[in-house]
């Protein structure tokens, strides 16, 4: 085999990893989204160190142990809506948004009016949740690091129709152009460099949220993590970022633990236990992660996800890492 087959055979497997990466975290976080860490001692009388049956009282719907939620599903779609374009195309996206298993998901009248009237600015809301950057890997998987304009801008047409806030949008280029580097086979480091100039470049995009950026909450949580590591940085992560809600809180929280822990157990159990909004927190982290180091994704949990939701991501990963531009890569340099 040359260093051409082996460097895409280790793209593909990263690519895979990523994707798996994003589904067991989410399916794991389910059982704890809205927790206090504190709650979740309480309500499941320790520290989640696996799957678990999900205890969730706030939910309209019953979720299974292992289960991906509509991240995952909203995941899979976009996948599938570039796969079959070859491209980021966004009425294309929103059909297969459409398609999707509504479970979990808001109300879908906003998309069936753009695939009706084609007209996207009466689609998007102003909203400033993490639904685009969890499932906006596939667009990481597609693009390439060394050109993040492009990345930026497909960003950009694959969120507009959920996501049009500015905080939403910016957190969602962070976490795609993180994906990018963590396949091609960055260092860490790297990786929160390619997140932070992602998200600066995506401030052009989106309605104006009057909230703090994610590249400012990104470069705070970069320096908590150069100051403290373990327990003290959670706290400070939890007390000057939030695991919340917000992009600006969920997706720099996320990028720290993949990029600090690089194990991608640690950083889905880490996110779990931490509560929040911890089935993005950790799907995050497990898809940025487990493409840093694959091996560090237990293949348990793999299987148990698989089992629960028959997903063929090894075919959807070998697809989208087909319309990726070759390129110089860490390995090359």
């Amino acid at each position: 085999m040359n260093d051409q087959n082996v460097k895409q055979e280790t793209l593909l497997i990263r690519a895979i990893s990523c994707l798996w990466g994003g589904a067991v975290g989410d399916a794991m976080g389910k059982a704890t989204e809205g927790y206090t860490p504190d709650r979740i001692l309480k309500t499941y009388g320790h520290m989640l160190r696996t799957f678990e049956e999900p205890v969730q009282p706030m939910s309209q719907f019953a979720w299974k142990k292992a289960e991906v939620t509509e991240d995952t599903r909203q995941t899979l779609a976009l996948a599938q809506a570039i796969i079959a374009d070859g491209k980021v195309d966004q009425l294309t996206i929103a059909r297969y948004l459409l398609k999707c298993d509504r479970k979990g998901v808001g109300s879908s009248s906003r998309l069936f009016h753009f695939v009706i009237t084609g007209d996207i600015g009466h689609v998007a809301t102003k909203g400033s949740g993490n639904g685009a950057a969890t499932r906006i890997s596939p667009v990481g998987l597609i693009d390439t690091t060394s050109d993040l304009n492009k990345l930026v801008e497909d960003v950009a047409r694959a969120t507009a129709m959920t996501h049009g806030g500015r905080v939403a949008v910016t957190g969602a280029a962070a976490v795609a152009a993180a994906i990018s580097a963590a396949v091609e086979g960055w260092p860490a480091g790297y990786v929160l460099i390619q997140a932070l100039q992602a998200a600066k470049l995506a401030e052009r995009y989106g309605y104006p949220d009057n909230l703090d950026s994610v590249s400012a909450k990104l470069q705070t949580a970069i320096d908590l993590a150069a100051s403290y590591t373990g327990k003290e940085l959670w706290e400070g992560l939890g007390r000057e970022i939030g695991w919340g809600f917000c992009a600006n809180q969920a997706v720099p929280a996320a990028l720290i633990l993949a990029c600090t822990l690089l194990n991608a157990k640690e950083a889905i159990l880490t996110a779990v236990n931490q509560g929040g909004d911890s089935d993005a927190v950790a799907g995050i982290a497990g898809a940025v992660a487990a493409a840093l180091n694959p091996p560090s994704l237990p293949r348990k949990w793999i299987q148990q996800v698989q089992t629960i939701n028959s997903l063929d991501l090894g075919g959807i990963a070998q697809k989208l890492v087909e319309l990726r531009p070759s390129e110089k890569s860490a390995a090359s340099v």
